[in-house]
This record gives C-alpha cells, sequence and structure tokens, in this order.
C-alpha cells in the first residue's frame, strides 16, 4: 500500500497561515493524545532514541490516556527504517483501530518485523541484527 499516493492533498486557505510559526513550530509533547495512536520507533534510532518514546509513553500514561497508544518497536539502527509491509501492516492495524475499535496489539517486537525486508539505504543496519523468531 502506497500511503503517500493515496492521501488526499488539500490546499490551505491562505499560505501565509499555512506557514505560520503556530503550525510549523516544535510542538509540546504533551502526553494527551485524545485519538488512537500507533507508535513505530526503531530500536537503535541514534537521531531520536528510544527513550524519548519511552518517556511519551510515561506522560500519556500519567495522563490516563494509555489506552489511546499502542508502541511498536523495529530493529533497526536508522531513523524511520521501516520496510513498506511494516508501513502497510501498521497503517492496516491502525485503521482497524479507529474504524472498527479493534484495538492495535500491543505486543512489542518481532511479531511487526517484516523477515523479509530487502537491505535499503534506510534498513542497512537490519543485517547487523539476528533474524527473528518465527
Amino acid at each position: 500500500m502506497d500511503i503517500n499516493r493515496i492521501v488526499e492533498r488539500v490546499d490551505p486557505d491562505s499560505w501565509d497561515e499555512r506557514n505560520s510559526m503556530e503550525l510549523n513550530d516544535m510542538p509540546r509533547v504533551l502526553g494527551k493524545p485524545g485519538v488512537p495512536v500507533m507508535s513505530m520507533h526503531t530500536i537503535d534510532d541514534w537521531l531520536v532514541p528510544l527513550s524519548m518514546q519511552q518517556t511519551y509513553t510515561k506522560r500519556v500514561a500519567a495522563n490516563g490516556q494509555s489506552g489511546l497508544l499502542v508502541n511498536r518497536g523495529l530493529r533497526s539502527a536508522t531513523h524511520c527504517g521501516f520496510s513498506d509491509a511494516e508501513l502497510s501492516k501498521a497503517w492496516k492495524d491502525l485503521t482497524s483501530w479507529v474504524e472498527r475499535k479493534k484495538v492495535a496489539s500491543l505486543t512489542f517486537g518481532c511479531r511487526f518485523i517484516d523477515p523479509e525486508a530487502p537491505a535499503t539505504p534506510t534498513s542497512e543496519s537490519r543485517k547487523l541484527f539476528p533474524a527473528c523468531l518465527k
């Protein structure tokens, strides 16, 4: 599934508003999602360490909204080094959660990793990790 290809593009009413700092400044992360959120994180990401995900998870829990957050950790040392199959599975699970109230699995780890993901510039580090057990 090519999500980028199927997402509808809508021009803003005002380009000045679109480019405002209110929309483009770094948002504060309060841990109050208010809607279902599935967060995917590569475990050995050097740009955004996994501890950032753990901090967010704690903030969500402190706000009593843990039922709105599912985390998926995927083994890679790159930032967002997900395969198409992993992204497609996550998208299907998230939409199933939102549309049919079927909550995405809380299982962490190999269950969501595509064992056949080819080595690409964004997933080259995968070959450094042992294969997931089936």
